[in-house]
């Protein structure tokens, strides 16, 4: 199963000091890869606030980015 993290989610996570790993170990009963979007990351380096900053911190440690393909949105 992946689990894909946007943008808030980390910066919320960031902001409100949430260890977002230990709670996705606790509710996740099976096995799992934490994927984080290119996109995302351009994007948090975008907004320069301390939280952005934080997020940045705090998912560096995450090994697998995935490069974003799609041009356009999904609804």
């Amino acid at each position: 199963m992946k689990i894909i993290l946007d943008t808030n989610f980390i910066v919320d996570c960031a902001k409100y000091k949430i260890d977002f790993f230990s709670e996705i170990d606790r509710i996740c009963l099976f096995p799992y890869k934490i994927i984080i979007l290119e996109k995302s990351i351009e994007e948090l380096k975008k907004i320069s606030n301390k939280d952005s900053k934080l997020a940045i911190q705090l998912i560096k440690n995450i090994p697998l980015f995935l490069p974003c393909v799609h041009r356009g949105y999904f609804y």
